[in-house]
């Protein structure tokens, strides 16, 4: 059985505090905590860990979802364009076709208008 740290424990428990009230004081005080779960500063997060390495983006084909691929979240509209011509689900849509527009959200969509 895999084990947590206590303040781990701790900082679950302020968590589930707004939707268990009840149980959380009984833990919180199980845990040596005192006074209340309600009065203890809410957990703090570390914005390194939050950010994503690679993000999954959406091709599409004249609006309809053709494949995705992963690239960084800052990825320049050239790499993944490059990235969605290299598909294997994109390139049959894309077979004969001209590109009239791109449309790039970063890190969320590339759409491609073909005609």
């Amino acid at each position: 059985m895999d084990s947590f740290s206590r303040d781990t424990a701790k900082a679950f428990v302020q968590l589930l505090a707004p939707f268990a009230p009840h149980f959380c004081e009984e833990l919180w005080e199980r845990l040596g905590e005192k006074p209340s779960v309600a009065y203890a500063p809410w957990p703090t997060w570390d914005e390194a860990l939050l950010a994503a390495e690679m993000v999954k983006l959406g091709v599409l084909v004249n609006g309809k979802p053709r494949g995705e691929v992963d690239v960084r979240p800052d990825a320049p509209e050239a790499d993944v364009l490059a990235a969605a011509l290299a598909n294997e689900r994109v390139t049959p849509h894309l077979t004969g076709k001209t590109i009239r527009k791109i449309v790039y959200v970063p890190g969320k969509i590339l759409n491609l208008v073909v005609g």
